[in-house]
Protein backbone atom coordinates (compact mmCIF):
# COMPACT_ATOMS: atom_id res chain seq x y z
CA UNK A 1 0.00 0.00 0.00
CA UNK A 2 0.91 3.50 -0.29
CA UNK A 3 0.30 6.14 2.28
CA UNK A 4 -0.03 9.54 2.21
CA UNK A 5 0.25 11.52 5.11
CA UNK A 6 -0.53 15.70 5.11
CA UNK A 7 -0.42 18.16 7.69
CA UNK A 8 -1.08 21.97 6.64
CA UNK A 9 0.41 24.36 9.22
CA UNK A 10 0.39 27.99 9.51
CA UNK A 11 3.68 28.64 6.99
CA UNK A 12 4.54 24.57 5.53
CA UNK A 13 2.36 22.00 4.48
CA UNK A 14 4.08 18.94 4.98
CA UNK A 15 3.69 15.89 2.80
CA UNK A 16 4.85 12.14 3.70
CA UNK A 17 4.61 8.99 1.74
CA UNK A 18 5.11 5.79 2.95
CA UNK A 19 5.19 2.24 0.54
CA UNK A 20 4.55 -0.74 2.96
CA UNK A 21 5.76 -3.03 0.63
CA UNK A 22 8.96 -1.20 0.09
CA UNK A 23 9.25 -0.22 3.72
CA UNK A 24 10.58 3.32 2.00
CA UNK A 25 9.37 6.95 2.86
CA UNK A 26 9.35 9.88 1.23
CA UNK A 27 9.15 13.23 2.31
CA UNK A 28 8.00 17.24 0.57
CA UNK A 29 7.61 20.82 1.76
CA UNK A 30 6.06 23.55 0.48
CA UNK A 31 4.39 26.38 1.78
CA UNK A 32 0.94 26.72 2.53
CA UNK A 33 -0.88 28.77 0.62
CA UNK A 34 -2.89 30.42 2.97
CA UNK A 35 -5.74 32.33 0.91
CA UNK A 36 -6.84 28.57 -0.17
CA UNK A 37 -4.94 26.10 1.83
CA UNK A 38 -5.63 23.02 -0.48
CA UNK A 39 -3.95 24.84 -3.78
CA UNK A 40 -0.77 23.84 -1.51
CA UNK A 41 -1.75 20.95 0.01
CA UNK A 42 -2.59 19.70 -4.32
CA UNK A 43 1.19 20.88 -5.20
CA UNK A 44 2.81 19.05 -2.75
CA UNK A 45 0.92 15.91 -3.13
CA UNK A 46 1.70 16.30 -6.48
CA UNK A 47 5.64 17.37 -6.45
CA UNK A 48 6.21 14.63 -4.11
CA UNK A 49 4.65 11.70 -6.06
CA UNK A 50 6.63 13.14 -9.07
CA UNK A 51 9.43 13.21 -7.30
CA UNK A 52 9.10 9.78 -6.63
CA UNK A 53 7.72 8.74 -10.17
CA UNK A 54 4.63 7.08 -8.52
CA UNK A 55 0.87 7.90 -10.40
CA UNK A 56 -1.17 9.35 -7.92
CA UNK A 57 -4.03 7.21 -8.65
CA UNK A 58 -1.55 4.54 -6.90
CA UNK A 59 -2.46 5.95 -3.85
CA UNK A 60 -4.22 3.71 -1.33
CA UNK A 61 -4.82 5.71 1.40
CA UNK A 62 -4.58 8.95 2.45
CA UNK A 63 -4.23 10.64 5.90
CA UNK A 64 -4.64 14.32 6.87
CA UNK A 65 -4.40 16.99 9.72
CA UNK A 66 -3.89 20.55 10.15
CA UNK A 67 -3.08 23.33 12.94
CA UNK A 68 -5.24 26.51 11.12
CA UNK A 69 -7.65 26.50 13.78
CA UNK A 70 -5.28 26.05 16.97
CA UNK A 71 -2.85 28.86 14.73
CA UNK A 72 -6.38 30.77 14.84
CA UNK A 73 -7.03 30.24 18.38
CA UNK A 74 -3.89 30.91 19.85
CA UNK A 75 -3.01 34.10 17.64
CA UNK A 76 -6.88 35.15 18.80
CA UNK A 77 -7.91 35.62 15.30
CA UNK A 78 -11.24 34.48 13.82
CA UNK A 79 -14.70 35.80 12.60
CA UNK A 80 -16.82 38.65 13.95
CA UNK A 81 -18.97 35.96 16.30
CA UNK A 82 -22.95 37.06 17.56
CA UNK A 83 -24.35 34.79 20.20
CA UNK A 84 -28.22 33.95 20.64
CA UNK A 85 -28.77 32.78 24.16
CA UNK A 86 -31.64 32.68 26.96
CA UNK A 87 -32.70 35.38 27.95
CA UNK A 88 -30.96 36.06 31.36
CA UNK A 89 -27.64 34.15 30.59
CA UNK A 90 -25.98 36.82 28.35
CA UNK A 91 -23.25 37.19 30.28
CA UNK A 92 -21.95 33.49 30.97
CA UNK A 93 -19.05 33.59 28.95
CA UNK A 94 -18.03 36.89 30.62
CA UNK A 95 -18.27 35.82 34.26
CA UNK A 96 -17.27 32.40 33.87
CA UNK A 97 -16.83 29.72 37.07
CA UNK A 98 -15.10 30.46 39.88
CA UNK A 99 -11.88 29.09 38.20
CA UNK A 100 -8.71 31.52 37.65
CA UNK A 101 -5.54 32.11 36.96
CA UNK A 102 -4.43 33.08 40.12
CA UNK A 103 -7.35 32.46 42.54
CA UNK A 104 -6.71 35.37 45.14
CA UNK A 105 -5.08 37.80 43.19
CA UNK A 106 -7.12 41.01 42.06
CA UNK A 107 -4.31 41.91 39.29
CA UNK A 108 -4.64 39.48 36.64
CA UNK A 109 -5.77 38.60 33.08
CA UNK A 110 -8.67 36.64 32.94
CA UNK A 111 -8.31 34.87 29.17
CA UNK A 112 -12.00 34.64 28.32
CA UNK A 113 -12.56 37.82 29.55
CA UNK A 114 -9.33 39.72 28.21
CA UNK A 115 -9.56 38.24 24.70
CA UNK A 116 -13.47 37.77 24.32
CA UNK A 117 -15.09 35.39 21.83
CA UNK A 118 -18.51 37.50 21.66
CA UNK A 119 -18.35 41.15 22.33
CA UNK A 120 -21.06 41.83 24.53
CA UNK A 121 -22.82 44.06 22.21
CA UNK A 122 -22.93 41.05 19.79
CA UNK A 123 -24.79 38.95 22.81
CA UNK A 124 -28.46 38.36 21.91
CA UNK A 125 -30.62 36.92 24.32
CA UNK A 126 -34.23 35.23 23.26
CA UNK A 127 -37.00 33.96 25.75
CA UNK A 128 -37.38 30.24 26.03
CA UNK A 129 -36.64 27.54 28.88
CA UNK A 130 -36.47 23.87 28.71
CA UNK A 131 -36.25 22.16 32.18
CA UNK A 132 -34.36 19.02 33.25
CA UNK A 133 -34.54 15.90 33.98
CA UNK A 134 -35.80 15.37 30.13
CA UNK A 135 -35.44 18.83 28.64
CA UNK A 136 -39.16 19.69 28.70
CA UNK A 137 -40.66 22.93 27.50
CA UNK A 138 -41.51 25.43 29.81
CA UNK A 139 -41.39 28.25 28.01
CA UNK A 140 -41.09 28.29 24.28
CA UNK A 141 -39.22 29.75 21.89
CA UNK A 142 -40.08 33.73 21.05
CA UNK A 143 -38.75 33.06 17.25
CA UNK A 144 -40.09 36.47 16.99
CA UNK A 145 -37.25 37.72 19.24
CA UNK A 146 -34.96 35.25 17.28
CA UNK A 147 -35.41 36.73 14.08
CA UNK A 148 -34.81 40.03 15.68
CA UNK A 149 -31.55 39.17 16.62
CA UNK A 150 -30.49 37.82 13.84
CA UNK A 151 -31.68 40.94 11.77
CA UNK A 152 -29.42 43.00 14.59
CA UNK A 153 -26.33 40.54 14.00
CA UNK A 154 -26.33 40.67 10.32
CA UNK A 155 -26.56 44.08 10.33
CA UNK A 156 -23.50 44.54 12.82
CA UNK A 157 -21.84 42.83 10.56
CA UNK A 158 -20.92 39.52 12.68
CA UNK A 159 -19.78 36.04 10.25
CA UNK A 160 -20.84 33.67 12.83
CA UNK A 161 -23.52 33.01 15.43
CA UNK A 162 -23.51 30.65 18.40
CA UNK A 163 -26.63 29.27 19.40
CA UNK A 164 -26.34 28.28 22.80
CA UNK A 165 -29.53 27.46 25.49
CA UNK A 166 -29.85 26.59 28.75
CA UNK A 167 -30.53 22.59 28.84
CA UNK A 168 -30.47 22.33 25.31
CA UNK A 169 -27.87 19.24 26.10
CA UNK A 170 -31.25 17.24 27.46
CA UNK A 171 -33.51 18.67 23.92
CA UNK A 172 -31.98 20.75 21.24
CA UNK A 173 -35.12 21.79 19.59
CA UNK A 174 -35.39 24.92 19.97
CA UNK A 175 -31.59 25.52 19.25
CA UNK A 176 -32.37 23.64 16.03
CA UNK A 177 -35.10 26.22 15.53
CA UNK A 178 -33.55 29.33 16.24
CA UNK A 179 -30.56 28.24 13.55
CA UNK A 180 -33.09 28.11 11.31
CA UNK A 181 -34.32 30.74 11.58
CA UNK A 182 -31.48 32.55 11.58
CA UNK A 183 -30.56 31.02 8.53
CA UNK A 184 -33.74 32.66 6.70
CA UNK A 185 -32.91 36.14 7.91
CA UNK A 186 -29.20 35.36 7.53
CA UNK A 187 -27.94 33.08 4.96
CA UNK A 188 -24.53 33.86 4.54
CA UNK A 189 -23.72 33.32 7.88
CA UNK A 190 -21.76 30.26 9.77
CA UNK A 191 -24.36 29.22 12.42
CA UNK A 192 -23.40 26.33 15.20
CA UNK A 193 -25.62 25.07 17.89
CA UNK A 194 -24.17 24.19 21.07
CA UNK A 195 -26.23 20.79 21.31
CA UNK A 196 -24.33 19.52 18.29
CA UNK A 197 -20.85 20.97 19.19
CA UNK A 198 -21.04 19.63 22.60
CA UNK A 199 -24.46 18.08 24.30
CA UNK A 200 -23.17 18.34 28.03
CA UNK A 201 -24.31 20.06 30.94
CA UNK A 202 -22.31 23.13 32.48
CA UNK A 203 -23.28 25.98 30.30
CA UNK A 204 -20.00 28.18 30.94
CA UNK A 205 -17.89 25.24 28.92
CA UNK A 206 -20.58 24.39 26.33
CA UNK A 207 -21.25 27.84 25.78
CA UNK A 208 -17.54 29.07 24.83
CA UNK A 209 -16.46 26.13 23.21
CA UNK A 210 -19.82 26.73 20.61
CA UNK A 211 -18.74 30.54 20.24
CA UNK A 212 -14.80 29.19 19.83
CA UNK A 213 -16.08 27.00 17.15
CA UNK A 214 -18.61 29.57 15.47
CA UNK A 215 -15.47 32.08 16.01
CA UNK A 216 -13.06 29.95 13.83
CA UNK A 217 -15.93 28.53 11.47
CA UNK A 218 -14.89 30.47 8.62
CA UNK A 219 -11.62 29.81 8.94
CA UNK A 220 -9.96 28.95 5.57
CA UNK A 221 -10.01 25.37 5.96
CA UNK A 222 -7.55 23.26 3.74
CA UNK A 223 -10.71 22.50 1.37
CA UNK A 224 -13.48 25.00 2.34
CA UNK A 225 -13.60 25.60 -1.39
CA UNK A 226 -15.27 22.79 -2.22
CA UNK A 227 -17.39 22.49 1.06
CA UNK A 228 -20.85 23.55 2.54
CA UNK A 229 -20.17 27.00 4.49
CA UNK A 230 -23.40 25.86 6.29
CA UNK A 231 -21.83 22.50 7.55
CA UNK A 232 -18.99 22.28 10.63
CA UNK A 233 -15.43 21.90 9.69
CA UNK A 234 -15.17 18.29 10.07
CA UNK A 235 -17.94 17.93 8.50
CA UNK A 236 -16.58 19.55 5.24
CA UNK A 237 -13.37 17.63 5.81
CA UNK A 238 -15.45 14.15 5.24
CA UNK A 239 -17.71 15.10 2.83
CA UNK A 240 -15.19 16.43 0.40
CA UNK A 241 -12.08 14.82 0.65
CA UNK A 242 -13.30 12.26 -1.67
CA UNK A 243 -13.44 15.06 -4.32
CA UNK A 244 -9.93 16.74 -3.45
CA UNK A 245 -8.20 13.09 -4.07
CA UNK A 246 -10.27 12.49 -7.16
CA UNK A 247 -8.70 16.01 -8.10
CA UNK A 248 -5.44 15.00 -8.07
CA UNK A 249 -4.20 14.36 -11.74
CA UNK A 250 -7.91 14.14 -12.54
CA UNK A 251 -8.00 10.42 -11.13
CA UNK A 252 -10.08 8.59 -9.18
CA UNK A 253 -9.16 6.86 -6.04
CA UNK A 254 -10.36 3.40 -4.11
CA UNK A 255 -12.80 3.27 -1.30
CA UNK A 256 -10.36 2.02 0.63
CA UNK A 257 -9.10 6.00 1.31
CA UNK A 258 -9.29 6.34 5.03
CA UNK A 259 -9.64 9.68 7.11
CA UNK A 260 -8.04 10.59 10.38
CA UNK A 261 -10.22 13.20 11.93
CA UNK A 262 -8.31 15.03 14.98
CA UNK A 263 -10.21 12.85 17.21
CA UNK A 264 -7.95 10.07 16.19
CA UNK A 265 -10.64 7.31 15.06
CA UNK A 266 -10.32 5.92 10.97
CA UNK A 267 -13.68 6.02 8.50
CA UNK A 268 -13.82 5.19 5.23
CA UNK A 269 -15.28 7.86 2.99
CA UNK A 270 -18.90 6.02 2.79
CA UNK A 271 -19.03 5.80 6.54
CA UNK A 272 -18.21 9.50 6.90
CA UNK A 273 -20.63 11.01 4.77
CA UNK A 274 -23.60 8.95 6.71
CA UNK A 275 -21.85 9.96 10.04
CA UNK A 276 -20.36 13.09 9.62
CA UNK A 277 -17.94 14.60 12.56
CA UNK A 278 -19.23 17.46 14.53
CA UNK A 279 -16.66 19.90 15.70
Amino acid sequence: MKLIGVDVGGTFTDVVLFDSETNETAVHKVPTTSDDPSRGVMLGVLELCRSVAIDPGAITHVYHGTTIATNAVLEYKGARTGMITTKGYRDIIHIGRHQRPMHYSIMQEIPWQHHPLVRRAFRKVAAERLVPPRGEVRIPLAENEVRNAARELAQAGVEAVAICFLFSYLNPAHEERAKEIVLEEFPQAFVTTSSSVVPQFREFERFTTTAMNASRGTTRWPFTSMGSRSSSPRSRMVSIAWSMLARVAGTEVGESMLLLPENNITLKVSLGRRLPIRF
